[in-house]
Order: structure tokens, then sequence, then C-alpha cells
């Protein structure tokens, strides 16, 4: 009998089904669907490849939980690991292993405030000042640099012709410069090419990209304060440039 889903369950569904981690209504179906029931059968067999490969797929690394017990992961990475760990007994086996094992090796040691992590990374939000349609003219306008920006940025990023997409975001000394593009080869995806200025070191810099929570991306940015992000799906990111003293947020970038 066939399964009745308009849109079947992944074996990813099926593995959290057989960990205990699925709601209520997969369960349900999965009691009453002969297809699903053989499909689950198949991946519990012992000899089930994709049982391997795929096994604990949807679980942060034992890194992002080392981080998130001793309170290192950014607020919106760390809200995604306490809401997985609502629902994955592994996960939450695994975290109290390591609680244990620090608590025998250094019974001081505890996660760090929040409050010590504002003192120790300044986090700063950067405001949208301007849209453009014409790189050069309106880069060098914004940071009241005149036509002479134009050549400047036409040798650090290459020349390309005006593109939408074009935006300008500061906060105190900085600024960041988004040019956001269809991917010449996927154009149902989008590249961010940004260029960050009065950034210090800006080679120590990393851009992240997160979107609902979830960490999506990452590059580092090189010593003329450029970086790139590409393949990503259209809509809402928040955009993170980090280094050991600092985060420059944006907190809404609509691609």
């Amino acid at each position: 009998m066939a399964c009745k889903l308009t849109v079947q369950l992944r074996d990813s569904d099926l593995l959290a089904y057989l960990k205990g981690a699925t709601p209520p209504a997969i369960n349900q179906h999965i009691a009453e669907c002969p297809e699903c029931q053989e499909r689950v059968e198949a991946l519990a067999a012992p000899p089930s490849r994709l049982t391997q490969a795929l096994y604990r797929i949807t679980c942060p690394s034992s890194l992002q939980l080392g981080e998130y017990q001793l309170g290192l992961l950014p607020e919106p990475a760390a809200q995604a690991v306490t809401q997985h760990l609502c629902t994955c007994p592994h996960c939450t086996q695994e975290l109290a292993l390591l609680k244990a094992y620090l608590a025998k090796v250094s019974p001081d040691l505890a996660p760090i405030p929040a409050s010590s992590l504002v003192e120790r990374v300044r986090v700063r939000v950067a405001q949208l000042v301007t849209e453009m349609t014409d790189w050069g003219a309106n880069v060098g306008a914004a940071l009241g640099q005149g036509a002479a920006m134009t050549p400047a940025l036409s040798g650090v990023r290459g020349v390309r012709g005006p593109t939408d997409g074009q935006s300008i975001y500061t906060v105190d000394d900085v600024q960041i410069i988004l040019d956001v593009e269809a991917d010449p080869m996927q154009p149902d995806r989008k590249v961010i090419l940004g260029l960050v200025l009065g950034l210090e070191e800006p080679q120590s810099a990393v851009a992240h990209l997160w979107q609902a929570g979830r960490h999506v991306a990452e590059t580092v940015v090189d010593e003329l304060g450029n970086f790139m992000l590409a393949d990503l799906p259209p809509g809402e990111y928040e955009l993170i440039l980090s280094n050991e003293k600092s985060e420059v947020h944006i907190q809404t970038l609509v691609l």
C-alpha cells in the first residue's frame, strides 16, 4: 500500500523516529502506514549503510555542544542547540556526559556568564545608510570621498557595471558595503560581495551568515576588507562580522 502523505517522509525523519525524536503526528502516521513501516525496518537493519551515513545528521557537533556548555556560542546558535536538546535524547546524554567529565577534571569550571562575554567581545549593530544603483559614485558620496572613490573600488573589487542590490551599512567608524547579485552559474541563487572599511586588521575577521538561528555559511575577510558568500537561496539572513575583540551585526539582510 502506497504512503498517503503528499510529501513523503525523508530518511532523516524515519531515523529520528527510530531515535524516539519525532512528534506524535509522525509517530501515528508511521504506525498506520505499511510503506513507512517497511522503510523504518530497512533503516533499522544492522547492515544499513544509510543508517550509518545519516546517523545524527541533524545533531550539533561535539565541538558545538562543548561550546554550548561553556556558554561560548552566539545567542542564535545557543537557542538552536537548546531547541534541539528538547527532542534529541542522544545529544542530551552526550551533554550530560560532558558535564560530568568537566566536573571531574575541573570542578571550578562553569559556563561563562553572558555579561562576561559582552565585556570581552564588543557587539555592535550596523544600520543601513543607503541603497545604491551606481556602485562607485554612491560609495564615494556616502563615505565623503567623492568621485575619486570609483577607481579605487574598481581596483580592489574588480570592474562591474551598475547592478541592483548594493547597500552601505555603518556603525561607529566601520562601514560595510554589500553587493547582492544573482549567481551567474545558478540564477536561482545569490552571491554576496562585501567590502569592510574602518576595521582594524580586517584579515582577522570572519563573515558569518545566519538564518533562523542556523549557521549557514562563513568566509574569511582578506587584508583589503573583501569577502564573498556564494550559493545562497533567496531569503532573510543575519550577517555577523567577528574577530576576537568585536562583532558587527547586520540583523536583517534580505537576498
